[in-house]
């Protein structure tokens, strides 16, 4: 019974010693965990982000004219009037290249595509978007997505927008899950609400390619 006690005695007197170990290894594992997850991965998630994707916004303004035929998203919208513009003067188009040209650091359309230009007189804004597509392509930048909102008092769009999509989709080289277009109007409120032209915003985003990180790391 003596020895059983001394037994005992020893093995709860080693206890203390296997805590005073186990604690001070569980804390140091804890922190390294809590560091990892609430201070290093999102920095890490931050800088990423923040080398590879660049955000963009546009706006364009265009006053109504008779005698022209109104486009917006290159559809033709039947309607009375059109918009007076050096193109076709789609509104939502030129205000989204805006958005990618400013997302790439490349200055607006009226820097590329200029009203001066005899080249770009009635141009559909398609073929001027699919030309910012190229130069943000050439620059080593593919377009994450587009979100925009057309300002009309006048016509009602909400059965145009589908077709809007496909075809910034399209050009964009982009799933239609990417790009969003909305329509409303001012309730009456300034240019927009007398019905005398129509407005429109853009946001855009885009990220570098595999190919420009690549360069970048040489």
């Amino acid at each position: 019974e003596t020895q059983r006690h001394r037994e005992k005695q020893e093995a709860r007197s080693k206890k203390p010693e296997a805590r005073f170990f186990f604690l001070p290894l569980a804390s140091f594992l804890f922190f390294n965990l809590f560091f990892f997850l609430c201070v290093s991965a999102p920095l890490r998630f931050y800088n990423f982000m923040d080398k590879n994707m660049r955000i963009g916004f546009g706006y364009d303004v265009h006053r109504f004219i008779e005698g022209r035929s109104l486009i917006l998203g290159a559809v033709k919208v039947h309607y009375v009037k059109g918009l007076a513009g050096h193109s076709d003067a789609d509104v939502l188009l030129h205000a989204i290249c805006d958005a990618l040209l400013g997302a790439a650091g490349e200055g607006d359309i009226g820097r590329h595509f200029p009203d001066t230009s005899i080249e770009f007189k009635d141009i559909s804004s398609l073929k001027l978007l699919r030309r910012v597509f190229l130069i943000l392509k050439d620059k080593g930048f593919a377009v994450n997505n587009v979100d925009s909102t057309i300002a009309a008092q006048e016509p009602r769009l909400a059965e145009s927008i589908p077709e809007m999509i496909d075809n910034i989709a399209t050009v964009l080289e982009v799933d239609k899950g990417a790009v969003n277009v909305k329509a409303t109007t001012s309730e009456g409120l300034g240019f927009v609400g007398r019905v005398e032209g129509i407005s429109a915003y853009a946001v855009a985003t885009i990220s570098a390619t595999k190919a420009q990180r690549k360069n970048k790391i040489k």
